[in-house]
């Protein structure tokens, strides 16, 4: 990562930070002792990736939203005043043949996945490029999504600990190996 703030001072914003990679990706930030902003459109599994991780505030504002991605950047620049690193986690998937796919269902997939993290680092540019900082695409996410599947198997997500002892056992070690794997990038 270009910042030169040490990791204590660094502020990184996640998208979908409720559940899954974005969980993960939160939980693993504030490990390493960033700030982290968990962004998410219900307030209840943010509360979930922030417990016990007292670096770790839930930011419950949906993306897609009109003024979303303008209300998450003033937040952080009245909170923190910087932005180091941007993490564009949050999706939609709908699967289905072609024919099932409805006007609705194509509209909140390519708002959430398309519009959504543009708007966003749009709108939280001025913080990244003052203090240096990055964003993660989708295309991004998605390389560390295939991480996941090609290191942790098809299972639950690598932030579940609801799981019998020898399933947890590989989960953690496996959310380790993504922890390492995926801030060696940013340091």
């Amino acid at each position: 990562m270009n910042s030169t703030a040490p990791q204590s001072d660094r502020v990184v914003a996640v998208t979908g930070a409720g559940t899954g990679i974005g969980q993960a990706t939160a939980r693993a930030f504030a490990v390493e002792g960033a700030h982290v902003v968990a962004i998410g459109r219900r307030s209840e599994p943010l509360t979930e990736t922030a417990a016990g991780h007292h670096r770790i505030t839930p930011l419950p504002v949906d993306i897609t939203a009109e003024g979303g991605p303008e209300q998450i950047a003033r937040w952080v620049s009245e909170t923190f005043g910087r932005l180091d690193v941007l993490v564009n986690n949050a999706g939609v998937v709908r699967s289905g043949t072609l024919g099932m796919l409805t006007r609705r269902l194509i509209a909140v997939q390519v708002a959430t996945n398309l519009v959504a993290p543009i708007l966003l680092t749009q709108a939280t540019l001025p913080l990244l490029e003052t203090a240096g900082g990055v964003g993660l695409t989708p295309e991004q996410m998605a390389v560390v999504r295939e991480w996941q599947l090609a290191h942790c198997g098809r299972g639950p997500p690598i932030a579940s600990v609801r799981w019998p002892d020898r399933a947890h056992q590989d989960q953690v070690h496996c959310h380790r190996q993504f922890r390492t794997s995926t801030l060696a990038a940013f340091h």
